[in-house]
């Protein structure tokens, strides 16, 4: 059963359990312009950072995953060791379980992706877009920034309602 078709679906974020952190991320392509952002969570929902670039000339597919491959290395290096990687791409999630042929476009960042996972404990999950609105605005906040990948270890203003949103359980209906 598809349940996007279902009237009433609720969906809401959940942080992860004890001794875990949440990377949600997202990208965007606007005017052929591609960006992509995302932030990391810790198990009370607590804000731990955020980050941001622009990508130039690429697909949506592409940009999906340099979020998640750009934010995994954040997280990688400041230290987390059990990850949940959030993406509302379900296309970039089934690609990184699945894999890929080695002619396929996205087959280096697929690989570079799982060189980085496989030295720690890392889950990857679609979510809905619902659920992903903070990574969604700072994936779209790429798009004004600089080539280079801007961290933010404060919360960013147009961030502040998305992550009360997040930390309150709100929930949100599907399909209605």
């Amino acid at each position: 059963m598809d349940v996007n078709n279902v009237p009433g679906f609720s969906v809401l974020w959940i942080p992860p359990p004890h001794s875990w952190v949440k990377l949600n991320t997202d990208g965007s392509v606007q005017s052929g312009s591609a960006s992509c952002g995302g932030l990391l969570r810790g198990e009370d929902g607590e804000f731990l950072f955020a980050f941001s670039t622009r990508l130039g000339e690429c697909s949506i597919m592409l940009a999906e995953l340099w979020g998640i491959l750009i934010g995994l290395g954040l997280v990688a290096a400041r230290g987390f060791h059990n990850i949940i990687i959030d993406s509302y791409s379900k296309s970039a999630i089934a690609l990184i379980h699945e894999g890929c042929h080695q002619s396929h476009p996205c087959a280096a960042i697929i690989r570079n992706i799982w060189d980085i996972a496989k030295e720690l404990h890392v889950c990857f999950n679609h979510v809905f877009r619902e659920v992903n609105a903070p990574a969604d605005l700072l994936s779209k906040y790429g798009h004004g920034v600089d080539q280079d990948v801007e961290v933010f270890d404060s919360v960013l203003a147009f961030l502040s309602l998305a992550l009360l949103a997040d930390r309150s359980a709100t929930v949100f209906s599907r399909g209605v």
